[in-house]
């Protein structure tokens, strides 16, 4: 299914759970809020290969909060790791 900009729109507007990751331009970095008043950062400068990329993958599916927060995270892993990465370049 194709996504279309009135799509995207609908879904930032629906009301949904509170994101618990995201991205810290500052600092280059996935912040996950892990409970009230603690962060969890992931420096994006550590995930420049993909076995570092799979590293904090595995680390954050080991926590007893990383199960309910992987697809947010992985979410942003694809948005701000380049392409290439992926593709084996």
């Amino acid at each position: 299914m194709i996504s279309t900009a009135n799509d995207v729109t609908r879904r930032s507007e629906t009301p949904t759970k509170a994101r618990r990751c995201t991205f810290n331009r500052k600092t280059n970095t996935i912040d996950i809020q892990v409970t009230p008043g603690y962060i969890y950062q992931i420096d994006l400068d550590e995930c420049a290969t993909s076995q570092g990329v799979l590293d904090w993958i595995h680390q954050i599916h080991q926590k007893a909060w990383g199960p309910e927060i992987m697809e947010e995270f992985l979410e942003l892993i694809f948005d701000h790791i380049p392409s290439k990465l992926w593709r084996g370049v």
